[in-house]
């Protein structure tokens, strides 16, 4: 991809999407000056992006990203939640977010690499390999630095990514001191961290974060009082409170609170909910994040309170399950079996006891997941029943992790021979033709796998994956016809992608720049009408329209344009001083 192209794809990824190329160069029908053509370069984020980060097809990122930035606090252990969240975040160009993604994502997993699949190590290479064009530059700003902490943080050298943070936080202190204290807990150097976090809370008294880890170093000097205020301020928040809940409880536990004070105080938003109900929220929230000392503390409290809830013991053993830990989900699975009394009651039973068959099958794919496909073989190789699905899917997926891929299809074609039409098979077929990026053999099979699980949250995140992918592929062949002046297979291609995903409001401003370039501005008009449609908050497009409006002559229409754009805060930014200062300009000519 040409130079002038890699412009365009990085500044794709920074919220005002300006193509490097002019739309309009000739004179103006009224007869004035002629009117400059659009240049590269108006957002706050330099050229960060660069063709590493996949940013064309997830432009729409900024509202996309919500679902999967939930499931990642949810789970802030799972690397591939951390992956897709921190790569979405980049494509919104949330920043912070992104850095506070991978931050918390360390801190789950206990500084652990190993996790770190060799597709995601790439992809981190790649984005810091761009962060470092940008420092080397001197373009750097505070977002950058701030990114290039995260990744050196996510690599293990917590010292490394101080520095960089602290280079963020000079830059833009309110957006970064709370971090940098973070940065500093993490590292173990209390003192420093308390110093920032308590000056962050001071002069934004709603910092989330800072008052989190404040109160987290207010418990190891034992200021239990000043612990307890800002755990109930943070609980206030709308905010995931999850970890602050845990910490409180503690407090209150060593307070000797009454379990009606607990629920009310650890579950503001559900007042009047009963001791049983709010036990069995906070037990399930407990077990999930794996704190499990204060989920079984919870648990005696519940049973002193009600020794026969079902509910309790069922939803202890569905959690316990759930993360593995089956000693301790069979021990209440049992107390729960003599009260079962209800339909309800025996179907979460049976579901949770079959689970157990699987034990050691989830052994093998744990130990398949952490990069051991030796061990995760020679379990799967003993399995009971050696031609189940799950042991034919596990040894395809483990010899393909090895790079065996001989072996890896020998066992997914028996697999696909045996069961062929279970979901999970036309799942792992795609799987393993996207790592081998064969993208149009995978959409062939996940297109199966949907047809028979169309509501598997799993099979729709990859099928949009793939999706995603293919119009990536598009997007370069658009920008590389654009970039030779072959413009009527340019708009071909962009129809392409309108085909398969015809709210991709991207390609319609493309069209737009494209239409523009061959004088057709009418038509320029139109579609990037189509765009602001689809995304109201695509503020840049304002100007196009009024630069689009102005070469046609309609000075009324391109003043009104005009003064949309100008009227957007977004505006003011030393990036963006050449378009605000150019709109302001031709408003009073007009």
């Amino acid at each position: 991809m040409k130079k002038s192209i890699l412009v365009v794809v990085s500044l794709l990824s920074i919220g005002s999407f300006a193509y490097g190329s002019a739309i309009v160069s000739t004179p103006m029908v009224s007869g004035s000056s002629m009117v400059r053509p659009m240049q590269s370069g108006i957002s706050s984020g330099s050229s960060i992006m660069r063709n590493t980060f996949n940013t064309k097809s997830n432009i729409q990122g900024a509202y996309n990203s919500v679902d999967i930035y939930k499931q990642f606090l949810e789970d802030k252990g799972n690397i591939d939640y951390a992956a897709d969240a921190f790569r979405e975040s980049l494509s919104a160009g949330r920043y912070r977010q992104a850095v506070n993604i991978l931050t918390e994502y360390y801190i789950s997993s206990n500084g652990s690499r190993a996790a770190l699949s060799y597709e995601n190590i790439s992809y981190l290479n790649s984005v810091q390999s761009s962060l470092e064009e940008e420092i080397n530059s001197s373009t750097a700003n505070a977002d950058i630095y701030a990114l290039m902490g995260s990744i050196i943080l996510i690599k293990g050298d917590r010292d490394g990514a101080i520095s960089y943070i602290a280079k963020a936080k000079d830059l833009s202190p309110a957006k970064y001191t709370s971090l940098l204290g973070k940065m500093y807990y993490i590292n173990g150097d209390t003192t420093k961290a308390f110093e920032l976090l308590n000056e962050q809370v001071q002069k934004f008294p709603s910092d989330y974060e800072a008052l989190y880890y404040r109160a987290k170093i207010l418990v190891k000097q034992g200021n239990i009082k000043e612990v307890e205020k800002d755990c109930r301020q943070l609980l206030m928040m709308n905010k995931y409170t999850t970890e602050v809940t845990a910490l409180l409880f503690r407090i209150l536990d060593q307070q000797n609170a009454s379990d009606e004070v607990i629920i009310n105080t650890l579950l503001p938003k559900n007042r009047g909910i009963s001791v049983e109900k709010g036990y069995d929220i906070l037990i399930s929230k407990m077990i999930k994040i794996r704190e499990y000392d204060v989920a079984g503390k919870m648990i005696q409290n519940s049973e002193n309170y009600n020794p026969e809830n079902v509910d309790l013991y069922l939803t202890a053993a569905e959690g316990y399950a759930e993360n593995g830990d089956y000693q301790m989900a069979k021990n209440y699975l049992e107390k729960s079996k003599r009260l079962l009394d209800s339909e309800e009651d025996i179907s979460r039973y049976n579901l949770v006891a079959a689970g157990f068959s699987g034990e050691r099958l989830k052994g093998a794919r744990d130990l398949a997941l952490s990069g051991k496909y030796d061990d995760a073989i020679k379990i799967y190789e003993k399995s009971k029943n050696p031609d189940s699905v799950e042991t034919l899917l596990g040894l395809a997926n483990s010899y393909a992790g090895m790079g065996d891929n001989t072996k890896a299809l020998s066992y997914l074609n028996r697999a696909m021979t045996m069961y062929p039409e279970n979901a999970e098979v036309y799942y792992s077929f795609a799987k393993y033709f996207s790592d081998n990026n064969d993208i149009e053999t995978a959409r062939k099979y996940i297109n199966n796998a949907l047809r028979l699980e169309p509501n598997n949250k799993k099979i729709i995140q990859l099928s949009k994956k793939l999706k995603g992918q293919k119009i990536d592929d598009l997007f370069d062949e658009a920008f590389s016809a654009f970039d030779t002046q072959n413009y009527e297979e340019t708009l071909s291609i962009l129809n392409k992608i309108i085909k398969i995903e015809p709210e991709n409001y991207t390609a319609y401003y493309y069209k737009g720049l494209t239409y523009g370039n061959m004088n057709n501005y009418g038509a320029a008009i139109n579609e990037f009408m189509r765009a602001k449609n689809l995304n109201p908050q695509f503020i840049f497009v304002n100007y196009l329209l009024a630069i689009a409006y102005d070469n046609l002559g309609e000075t009324q229409e391109a003043k009104k344009y005009y003064n949309l754009y100008l009227s957007s805060e977004h505006n003011i930014t030393n990036e963006n001083a050449e378009y605000v200062n150019y709109a302001k300009a031709r408003v009073q000519k007009l």
